[in-house]
This record gives C-alpha cells, structure tokens and sequence, in this order.
C-alpha cells in the first residue's frame, strides 16, 4: 500500500521525489503519496532465458535512434490502449485527469516512465540503453492490464468498479444498512479497518495534520448532530455550552460540573481557532469508538441533563469529525493507488506496441503475415495427416481383400482335392460292382472262356 510522507503545501514549494505525488484530499488539505512500496508494473521481475532471447532478437534489429524513437507515445496512442482495455469510465477518466496533471507538473511519479509537457510519454534513456532493464520494463504488459482489471472488484451487472459506482456514495462503512441523511460514513469502505488502514499509511508529520481540527469544522458537525437527534432546549444549550468552554473559555475548569479529564489530550489555538488532538493509535482508536453507535445509524433519543454528558456529546462529533477525515483519504488513497498502477500499466503497453510496429516495419515481416504463414502450415500438416491415415486405411483394405482371396483360392483348392477324391472313391465302387466275386475252388479262366465262347455262338 502507498504512504502518506507528508503534507503538501504549494507556498512551500515542496520537492516531489521519485515515485510520490500530491494527492487532493479536500481543496484545503493535499498530501504527499509515496508509491515506492507499492511494486507499480514497471517493477517485474528480471527476464531470462528464451524471453529474453526472443526480446534481444528484436532489440538488434533497431539502431539506438530508431530504439529512442519507438518508445516514444503521446496522449492517444494511450488513450486508444485505455479505451480498449479498461472497462470502467471513472478509471478512465481519472487515468486522463492524472497523465494531463504528470505532463503539467513534470514529477516522477511513475519513474523510469517520463512524461513531458508536450503530453508525449518515454522510458529514461539509460533504461533504453541497458537491454535487460528494458527487457524487463516490457515484461507482461499485456498480462499487468488483465491481473488489474481481475483484482477490481465489481458491483453486478455493472463494468464500474466499486471505487467509481454510482453506489459508491451510499455505502456504509461499518455494514449498517440504514443512510445518514447528512453526512458522515459516506466514504466508509472498509469500517474500522479502512480508516486504521488509512492511519497506520501515514507518516507523523502528516498525522498530525490530520489530527488537527478546526473550529467551523466542528461547529459544523456540531450543528448537523443537534438538529439530527432534535434535542430540546435545555439539553441543545448544555452541548453547545460545552462546545464554548472547549473553543471560547481560556479557563473552563472555572465552569460548575465541568470535568476537564474529558477533554485531556486535546490542545487548543484560540487564536489560530483550531485544535490539535493527540496523533496517537490507542487516542484515535477511542474517539472514534464514542461515535461508532452514531456511525452504525444509532436514532435513538438522547439527551444531555448535565455539563458532563454535554462534554461527551461534543466529544462524539470531534469522533465524527476524524473518522469522516480518515474515510476520505482513504478512499482517496486507493483510487489514486489503482490510477497509477492502471496508468503504468497502459503506458508499458502503448511502448511495447510501438516497439513492435517498429521492428516489424524494419524486419519488413508484419506479424499479421506471421500469423498467417503459421495458420497456413499448421493447415498444411493438418492436410497431409489426413492423407497419411486415408492411405493407411486403403492399404488395410487391398491388404485385407488380398488375404480374401488367398483364403478363397485355399478353399477352392481344398474343394477341388475333395471333389477328386470322391470321384476316384466312386469310381472304385464300380468297379467292384461289376467283377464277379472271387471265391475259392472257382476257375475264372474256364468261366471267362465259356462265357466268350458262348457269346460267340
């Protein structure tokens, strides 16, 4: 998460360093916002191996001159990136109010990304010069703007985040589900952890700017809490007593039934009209918990018969006043948060685009014909299986009617043997039907003869 190092303050002319920008809290109140410990996407890890290679492939193909001015992008080659990729119109438009005010003010916020006032956006020269650090400033632009635009988190059927939807002045805080009709918790995202959040980002110096309350911004309070709750008359004066001898009296404890203990910690500039509470975690913690029935959307009637009860009543508003303060920075500090990571986002993308478009101008093979020679061959492989497995089932085929046949003249053969074979049987049975049997004690030669003879006769 971002800190908070400081206050802002223009007559001074403060020095913004690198990775750190004013950021407008109220028109009166502008903080310094310190990225260093946020890891923007310029921070990646370093590219090796075949990233790298193919990285260095193209890095060699363009002179130092021709580097330098490829990564150069102005205002609506960002632009054109940003509409294209970031679903939410408030994200948009704070991504465009902050690159105009970089431009403008010349500051390092997003370092080694360089913006001019002439609205054109570059990398530091040294970054150019050194492969690796631009190896690595290029890595995962594409995959930075999806992981951002996932992390948001989304009201349904919206493309709004959360931070910029038009929901987002109505939520509460602290879970209650009931409004308040004038004011306070309308920046309460997150409850007690937001605001704690918010404290624990901040350095001392820039607590105890916080801490510091003027006195039309309590009577304001002040003012709204008494007409909210409708306290009758003798109850109405006794706060506002109490409220007097707090911002008025040099010497309230002379007051009957004033309890000065309640009102330790806190110090007061009658001049300067304001006060200054105690930037301490356990004092802020315990103001804020006197006003938590009231920022839950406690209605309740209540009353203050005493000066006691009055002194804690108007310690309920400095409570409301200080939560309201810290809601709002933050909420402030994570819009800017996101605006800076989306605006470094789309920025390392734009470059990375046009460092493309550069080296396929000077390679004179354009990506899209890549793409096209990669689509054809893989449609030529794909041909060429389909005719390798068309052939392998039409040899299965010959092969298979070629041992049909082989089969079949097998059975042919084995018939033909067969028929033979009963054709000589049966011959054989003819003949033993038609010879006379032999049987012992006969003579053939006298049979035979006789009968010859007698057919000769």
């Amino acid at each position: 998460m971002a800190k908070l190092v400081d206050i802002y303050n223009c007559e001074k002319e403060p020095v913004i360093k690198r990775r750190q920008l004013p950021l407008t809290i109220y028109e009166n109140l502008t903080m310094i916002m310190d990225l260093n410990t946020m890891g923007l996407i310029c921070d990646n890890p370093q590219v090796k191996g075949r990233e790298y290679e193919e990285f260095m492939r193209k890095y060699r193909i363009l002179t130092t001159d021709e580097l330098k001015s490829a990564l150069r992008v102005d205002a609506t080659d960002i632009f054109n990136v940003l509409n294209q990729s970031i679903p939410c119109v408030g994200c948009r438009r704070s991504v465009e109010r902050l690159f105009y005010q970089l431009c403008k003010s010349g500051h390092p916020t997003l370092d080694p990304l360089i913006m001019n006032t002439d609205e054109i956006m570059t990398i530091r020269e040294d970054k150019i010069i050194h492969s690796q650090s631009l190896a690595t400033l290029l890595n995962g632009h594409s995959t930075g703007i999806e992981c951002l635009i996932l992390s948001q988190p989304r009201w349904k059927k919206s493309q709004r985040c959360t931070l910029h939807s038009l929901e987002a002045g109505t939520a509460r805080g602290w879970g209650a589900t009931s409004t308040c009709g004038w004011g306070w918790g309308a920046w309460g995202w997150g409850g007690r952890a937001a605001w704690r959040a918010a404290w624990d980002a901040m350095r001392a110096s820039a607590r105890e700017h916080v801490t510091l309350v003027h006195f039309n911004t309590l009577h304001d309070t002040l003012h709204n809490y008494l007409r909210k709750h409708r306290f009758c008359a003798d109850c109405k004066t006794k706060v506002l007593r109490a409220y007097q001898l707090l911002v008025e009296e040099k010497e309230p404890q002379k007051e009957k039934g004033y309890v000065g203990a309640l009102y330790g910690g806190i110090k007061r500039c009658l001049l300067d009209k304001h006060l200054h509470l105690q930037a301490k975690t356990d004092y802020i913690a315990h103001l804020i918990a006197r006003a938590e029935p009231e920022l839950l959307g406690n209605h309740r009637e209540r009353h203050a018969k005493t000066l006691e009860i009055a002194q804690e009543e108007v310690l309920i508003c400095l409570g409301i006043c200080i939560y309201e303060r810290l809601q709002r920075i933050s909420l402030r500090l994570r819009e800017e948060e996101g605006t800076c990571q989306t605006l470094a986002a789309v920025a390392v993308e734009a470059l990375y685009r046009k460092f493309e478009t550069a080296v396929e101008m000077k390679s004179g093979v354009s990506k899209l014909q890549l793409l096209y020679d990669e689509i054809t061959q893989e449609e030529v492989t794909r041909q060429q299986r389909k005719e390798q497995k068309k052939l392998k089932r039409r040899k299965k085929k010959e092969r298979q009617a070629g041992e049909g046949k082989c089969k079949q003249r097998k059975e042919q053969k084995k018939l033909k043997r067969r028929k033979k074979k009963e054709r000589q049987a049966g011959e054989g049975k003819c003949k033993v039907r038609y010879c006379s049997p032999v049987s012992p004690g006969f003579d053939n030669r006298k049979y035979f003869q006789s009968s010859y003879f007698d057919l000769l006769i």
